[in-house]
């Protein structure tokens, strides 16, 4: 009669043993939490840098005469500018053999990787999540006719438009290289890429470039 007894015991034992174990797994699944995939937390909005150069670039823009022709012209002043709210797409290393300003100019490398990786070939992104500072600064999607004119009939304020392509920044936060097209003159477009640097926990224009291939 101790076989059977002895039978209990041992599968008692096993249930119990099982028992703790599903315990501790519970408990240590609710302290630890579930198993995900660990990325880089994504910026604050109120925060998010490339708003931050649209705004000081996008106002530079409208006082800059090689843009705003009005301001030396007999007509009304343009107190307006669109921006694009659609990245060009791919910028290639090849781009800074041909365009030279950012090297010369003493961009660092870093930022033009950075330029490079931020705006892969095949891709382009939206920007209908940016929110002026500047009321002066309107943001709209472009159809292909719009693009093929100086200003933009539907905002007759603007001195022109701009198609951004992402910022460019350095490792260590302190530079940026924003890149992006003009407007036509005559049948050529234009470029513009300004290089900022960061004092202060503030943006500040370093150096900008005009330029149209005539």
């Amino acid at each position: 009669m101790s076989r059977p007894r002895v039978r209990f015991t041992v599968r008692a034992m096993m249930i119990a043993v099982a028992a703790v174990a599903s315990v501790f797994g519970f408990v240590s699944w609710v302290v630890r939490g579930p198993v995900a995939f660990v990325e880089p937390a994504p910026p604050p909005r109120w925060a998010n840098a490339d708003h931050e150069i649209y705004d000081i670039v996008l106002a530079d823009l409208i006082d800059n005469p090689e843009i705003n022709f009005n301001i030396k012209g007999s007509g009304p002043k343009k107190t307006q500018i669109v921006l694009h709210a659609v990245t060009r797409g791919h910028v290639p290393h090849k781009f800074f053999d041909f365009d030279r300003w950012p090297r010369e100019n003493g961009t660092p490398e870093d930022v033009l990787d950075d330029m490079v990786e931020r705006n892969p070939k095949g891709k382009q992104f939206a920007l209908a999540d940016y929110q002026p500072s500047n009321p002066n600064i309107a943001v709209a999607i472009l159809n292909k006719s719009e693009l093929e004119y100086p200003t933009v009939p539907r905002f007759p304020k603007s001195c022109g438009y701009v198609i951004p392509h992402l910022p460019g920044y350095s490792r260590d936060g302190k530079t940026a290289l924003f890149l992006f097209r003009l407007p036509p003159l005559g049948y050529h477009p234009g470029w513009g890429c300004y290089l900022l640097e960061k004092k202060d926990g503030r943006w500040e224009i370093a150096k900008k470039h005009i330029y149209y291939l005539l």
